[in-house]
C-alpha cells in the first residue's frame, strides 16, 4: 500500500514537472521567435541591438507582471459578477480592473520614452507595430494548429460521418487504419 502511494505521488510530481518544463520550453521558444522577428522587422544594427535588448527585456518583465495583474483583476471582477456580489463590491473591483489597464497603458508610454532614448523614432514605431504583427502571426498560428488538431480529432473519431466503414479517414492529410 505504501509503495503504491509513493509511486502515485512520484508519478504526479513527475507529470507536474514535465508540464512545467513543457511550458517553460514553449515560452522560451516563443521568446526566441519574437526576438528574431523583431530584430528583422526593426532592422536593428548590432550596436542598437546591444543597447536595445536589455532595456526591452526589462520592460517586458514589467509588462508581464502588469498583465498578470490585469488577469487577476478580470478574474476577480468576473467571479464577483457570477456570484452576484453587491454593487459596492463590483464597483471596487471594476475600479481595480480599470486601474491595472491604465498601468498597462502607462507602461507602453514609458516603453516608447525609453526606446526613444536609444533608437530613432522610426524604429521605435516599428517596435510597436512589429510586436502587434508578431502577436497576430502567433494567434493565426495557434488558430491554424487548432484547426489541424480539430480536423485530426474528427478524422480519428469513429462516430464522425466523414469516416468510411473500413476505418479509413476520408480526409486529405490524416489517415487512420484500424487494426
Amino acid at each position: 500500500m505504501l509503495v503504491v502511494a509513493i509511486a502515485t505521488v512520484s508519478l504526479s510530481a513527475n507529470a507536474q514537472t514535465e508540464t512545467r518544463n513543457d511550458k517553460n520550453a514553449f515560452f522560451e521558444m516563443m521568446k526566441a521567435e519574437k526576438i528574431a522577428f523583431l530584430t528583422t522587422e526593426i532592422n536593428l544594427t548590432p550596436d542598437e541591438a546591444q543597447v536595445f535588448w536589455p532595456v526591452y527585456n526589462q520592460l517586458e518583465e514589467q509588462k508581464h507582471a502588469v498583465i498578470k495583474s490585469v488577469r487577476r483583476a478580470y478574474k476577480s471582477l468576473n467571479k464577483a459578477l457570477s456570484e452576484g456580489k453587491s454593487d459596492a463590491e463590483i464597483a471596487k473591483l471594476l475600479e481595480e480592473y480599470i486601474a491595472v489597464h491604465k498601468s498597462l497603458a502607462d507602461l507602453e508610454e514609458t516603453s516608447v520614452r525609453e526606446y526613444s532614448k536609444i533608437l530613432p523614432v522610426s524604429k521605435v514605431a516599428k517596435v510597436a507595430l512589429s510586436e502587434e504583427r508578431f502577436r497576430k502571426a502567433q494567434f493565426q498560428k495557434i488558430q491554424s494548429s487548432d484547426h489541424e488538431l480539430q480536423d485530426y480529432l474528427k478524422a480519428n473519431d469513429p462516430r464522425h460521418p466523414r469516416r468510411s466503414r473500413r476505418g479509413r479517414v476520408a480526409k486529405d492529410n490524416f489517415e487512420l487504419v484500424e487494426d
